[in-house]
């Protein structure tokens, strides 16, 4: 029966409030954080016995409402011709939710924000109900996989790797629910790996295959009456190893295979732009999902219904779906018969399609300077370790103003919420009209790691990246690199240098990226920082230069409007300002008690559960007098051990320079005398991080 879409929003929003249900999520947070192996303190606040499960049904409950909310989304959209729908997403006998008015009425986004709000409260607890539970718990690794991938539905790209790598690496998951991990840890390798093990495995083949059902059909004839009929082989027995397909049965067998190969069907598509492809995958995808549901198997079910929709938004935020077709600006063209790089629907492997082209009709010999490094450029990141196939919300918003014009822009974002990939994407435009770029940044360390990241980046696509930091002044070998390569990076007393000497070096410079560009100010680099930006800004050929300034960390209301106002000569709406970041972010407070003991309260929404006793004081050893921990500077140090305990990856930061080797040479004293614990894994060989520390 359908059920309207608005209603179902609403029902969200109350569940997900922070009180709901006596404060379930803050209870099961609060028990995870405190519990081992699921064993709770002697001394611990009281929990039911059934808080587990009631976090597990009211997480896939928010799942289930959050994806018939999608699904409406996508119907109503279809149907108004606005886009197209891959599959009937209306099955016989399935709940469906409808948006009766125009999917441009403005209450649809408020709708889509409820529904991502609930995938990310869902992810929170599934994670509640598995983090330090007892490791012998069934299906322990399936729902925190599950967990990765409401995380990942809600945007949280980071937060679904770190939930889903554990899982991954537990050796109790089947070979779908591995290969949907992998679709989460963008493994493509992986995927193809296993798809090809599976589809050539012997146990696929029809006479396997019917001998394995002659056996189950025996085994059902002997079950006794009111006994349910399933695949009751170890498929899912978290004992085997999930890569033997041999232990498998054969609905199993066939689930998977079909899975796996509409999975890697569905990433080639979106890879090389087959729409027709990749809307059979999406459409095979939900023939397994209702066959999941046809033999009641709820587990296959969820990866199937959960993959399909997260296919369908990987290509929606494809880099190759949002970058413009057409050239950027003039036209670039290397051979006047280069024609549009639109997909087309041929069969791939077709000899029109040799050498990866994707423009129709087009051979890489006639593509256009912008077709080319497109292609490449895309293909580059896909062909990662971890494949980089799609922006961020970040990334989406101002991808149009990059591509659009060459205007001056200064980008506000929050740390790690995907600035170096905007600078790409700024110097892949001015790449296509065949001029250089060159990336400012003011500190040596950070410049050394930019120019790493930028070189295997742009040399798959041919171009040249230098650097120009070290000591002072610059020579004629600084200027030549500065000259003949594409892209340069620099700090900002090399790259005023090597102005000051030869000022035509920048001549047929395209864009000039200003990274950390708050670091703008009183000190005497700083002031240096801004005296090169001003003489940037007053050259005569400025107005033929792009200049881009990232940060996380800009001024406030006026003074932002007159930084601005500076970069961009008072242009127009010069500020691209986002607050996304690819995690959530808590606060938690540790606090020290007379008692002895620390206590660490965390801030959930309108909540603060809290650990009453995190971590307590240990009696001195050996020749020391005090107890561990004795000041601020001890009990920040046991409060991050305690965190590594729990699996958890640590930054410590120090407001002053000076403070990071004193707080080093503490913790190898605390080593030392016994109380903190080595967190190197063994056999790691850190001589490079030392040689490079010892540099710079």
């Amino acid at each position: 029966m359908p059920r309207d879409a608005s209603h179902l929003a609403d029902q969200l929003a109350q569940a997900t409030e922070a009180g709901f249900r006596n404060r379930l999520l803050a209870r099961g947070q609060a028990q995870s954080m405190i519990r081992r192996d699921g064993a709770l303190p002697d001394d611990s606040q009281n929990f039911s016995t059934y808080l587990d499960q009631d976090l597990l049904n009211y997480g896939y409950s928010l799942m289930s409402t959050a994806l018939q909310i999608l699904e409406a989304y996508t119907q109503a959209t279809a149907a108004s011709g606005q886009g197209d729908t891959p599959a009937d997403s209306t099955g016989p006998g399935r709940v469906r939710a409808t948006i009766p008015s125009d999917p441009d009425d403005n209450t649809i986004p408020d709708q889509l924000e409820t529904s991502h709000n609930a995938f990310l409260q869902a992810s929170y607890a599934l994670e509640a109900a598995t983090r330090n539970a007892d490791p012998d718990t069934p299906e322990l690794a399936f729902h925190r996989l599950i967990a990765g991938a409401a995380s990942h539905m809600a945007g949280y790209a980071a937060r679904a790797f770190s939930l889903v790598e554990a899982s991954r690496t537990s050796g109790r998951l089947s070979p779908m629910e591995l290969t949907l991990a992998d679709l989460v840890m963008r493994d493509l390798d992986g995927i193809e790996k296993r798809t090809l093990r599976l589809r050539s495995s012997p146990e696929l083949s029809d006479g396997a295959l019917t001998a394995a059902f002659s056996r189950t059909d025996d085994h059902v004839d002997d079950r006794e009456d009111g006994d349910v009929p399933t695949d009751a082989d170890p498929a899912f027995d978290p004992d085997q190893d999930p890569e033997v397909l041999d232990d498998l049965g054969p609905i199993t067998l066939l689930l998977s295979e079909h899975y796996l190969s509409s999975v890697s069907a569905a990433m080639f598509a979106i890879a090389f732009g087959r729409t027709t492809l990749l809307a059979a995958s999406i459409a095979e995808l939900r023939l397994g999902e209702d066959a999941c549901s046809d033999i009641a198997a709820p587990g296959p079910w969820w990866v199937f219904r959960l993959t399909r929709h997260m296919i369908v938004d990987l290509d929606e935020t494809s880099i190759r779906a949002n970058l413009p077709i057409d050239p950027p600006g003039d036209d670039d063209t290397d051979d006047t018969e280069a024609e549009s790089d639109e997909p087309d629907d041929r069969e791939p492997g077709s000899e029109e399609q040799a050498g990866g082209s994707s423009a129709k009709g087009t051979a890489v010999g006639t593509e256009s300077l912008w077709q080319r490094l497109r292609r490449t450029y895309v293909a580059a990141l896909m062909a990662r370790d971890r494949s980089e196939i799609d922006l961020w919300p970040s990334q989406l918003h101002v991808v149009d103003r990059i591509f659009a014009s060459t205007d001056d822009l200064v980008v506000s974002l929050p740390t790690s919420a995907g600035k170096t990939r905007i600078a790409e994407l700024c110097i892949l435009r001015c790449l296509a009209q065949k001029r250089r770029a060159v990336y400012v940044s003011p500190l040596r360390a950070l410049s050394a790691q930019t120019e790493r990241i930028l070189e295997d980046t742009f040399a798959p696509l041919g171009m040249k990246v230098s650097s120009l930091y070290g000591s002072m002044g610059a020579n004629g070998l600084d200027e030549d690199a500065l000259r003949e390569s594409d892209i340069v990076v620099a700090t900002p007393e090399k790259l005023d240098f090597a102005i000051r000497s030869e000022p035509t070096v920048l001549d047929d410079v395209g864009v000039i990226i200003l990274d950390e560009g708050h670091m703008i100010g009183a000190e005497e680099r700083e002031v240096r920082y801004e005296a090169q930006i001003q003489r940037l800004l007053r050259r005569a050929d400025a107005d033929t230069r792009r200049i881009v300034c990232l940060s996380a960390v800009f001024p406030e209301n006026e003074q932002l409007d007159d930084f601005v106002d500076w970069i961009t000569d008072e242009g127009d709406d010069g500020l691209h300002r986002e607050n996304w970041r690819p995690t959530r972010q808590q606060f938690g407070l540790v606090e020290w008690r007379d008692a002895g003991y620390a206590r660490l309260s965390v801030t959930v929404g309108d909540d603060q559960p809290f650990i009453p006793r995190y971590f307590e004081q240990r009696t001195p050893t050996g020749g020391r007098r005090n107890a561990f921990p004795h000041d601020q500077k001890e009990m920040t140090l046991a409060t991050a051990w305690r965190l590594v305990e729990e699996g958890q990856t640590v930054l410590i930061f120090c407001p002053l320079k000076v403070s990071v080797s004193t707080l080093a040479s503490q913790i190898v004293k605390l080593h030392r005398q016994g109380f903190l614990a080595s967190v190197m894994p063994d056999g790691v060989d850190i001589s490079n991080a030392v040689a490079v520390g010892t540099e710079w």
